[in-house]
């Protein structure tokens, strides 16, 4: 009998467990934080039609590029073709003509990029992804009468953090590796290094003698980031 009276208050501490956590988890959602407006506000205190999807929810479901990104948020596409890379926010893009300068804007850490063919790039170590829609022109300049693409890098942390992953694409036969450092190098300067390797065979097999499959990948890409503190209380 008090082996059953234990097991009840275990059950109803699992439950209350359970609730606290439903109710941690819905404070979490609340608190997604964006810099769509060059300052950081909750996301539903910014008054944008904007789409966030943070970087672990990009991991998690294992999108490696902006076109991947388009299968979870609406109103976005992106056309690639042999010419070029077109970006569309709700149907509004700009066609392949290089005298063009695309419609929707993409800034990676504030920094704008013209052209729709950065939209290829692999993401590196991203902390977040915000899909502005509509004209923003106020904010972001010229050339986003579409809409914007913020990305925003991971920035070095405070502690040592490394990690180093592995992945395989079945459908094109592709392998990875990202490995990154990060971590204070003195007391008022942090740094951070990501290195990404992958390699894809393509979605073609070419069956003709010593012909190869395509269309074939080989990348490498590197990006190191510093933070330094001014002042008394250091922050970046």
């Amino acid at each position: 009998m008090h082996f059953v009276c234990k097991s009840a208050i275990a059950v109803s501490v699992a439950a209350a467990s359970g609730l606290a956590s439903v109710h941690t988890y819905a404070q979490a959602l609340e608190e997604v934080v964006v810099t769509a407006t060059k300052r950081v506000e909750g996301l539903q205190d910014v008054p944008i039609a904007i789409s966030v999807m943070s970087g672990e929810a990009i991991e998690e479901r294992g999108l490696s590029s902006l076109e991947d990104l388009t299968v979870y948020m609406p109103n976005i596409h992106v056309a690639e073709g042999g010419a070029g890379t077109q970006l569309f926010i709700r149907g509004i893009g700009s066609g392949i003509n290089y005298g063009f300068e695309q419609s929707v804007g993409t800034f990676i850490d504030g920094v704008y990029y013209g052209r729709g063919r950065s939209a290829r790039g692999r993401f590196l170590d991203i902390e977040r992804v915000e899909v502005l829609k509509g004209p923003q022109s106020t904010l972001f300049g010229k050339n986003t009468i579409a809409g914007a693409i913020n990305i925003t890098t991971a920035r070095p942390t405070d502690e040592f953090e490394s990690y180093v992953d592995l992945s395989y694409r079945t459908e094109y036969d592709g392998f990875g590796i990202t490995g990154m450092v990060s971590g204070p190098i003195t007391d008022s300067l942090r740094g951070r290094v990501v290195a990404k390797k992958y390699d894809d065979d393509g979605y073609v097999e070419n069956k003709a003698r010593g012909g190869k499959d395509g269309p074939q990948q080989d990348n490498l890409a590197v990006r190191g980031s510093r933070c330094a503190g001014l002042g008394r209380h250091p922050e970046s």
